[in-house]
């Protein structure tokens, strides 16, 4: 996890590593001798992406506030 990213800096990560995984997919299908392979590969890498960027950006720890007592002064 990275942490916690203001909304744009999370929407970036996410795009970024949407376009990588695309393009590696598509990459290597092309280097495949079927010839449907890009359009998988593509999406195979799509989804990779997807699943890489849910792993960076998501918050595995459950935070709960603490509970703060007030003291009163005497």
């Amino acid at each position: 996890m990275i942490g916690p990213l203001p909304r744009l800096h999370s929407l970036l990560v996410l795009v970024t590593v949407l376009l990588a995984g695309v393009t590696g997919g598509a990459w290597v299908a092309h280097f495949s001798r079927v010839p449907v392979a890009i359009g998988a590969g593509a999406l195979l890498g799509a989804l990779l992406g997807a699943a890489a960027s849910y792993l960076l950006l998501h918050d595995f720890h459950q935070r709960t506030p603490a509970h703060v007592r007030a003291r009163s002064r005497r």
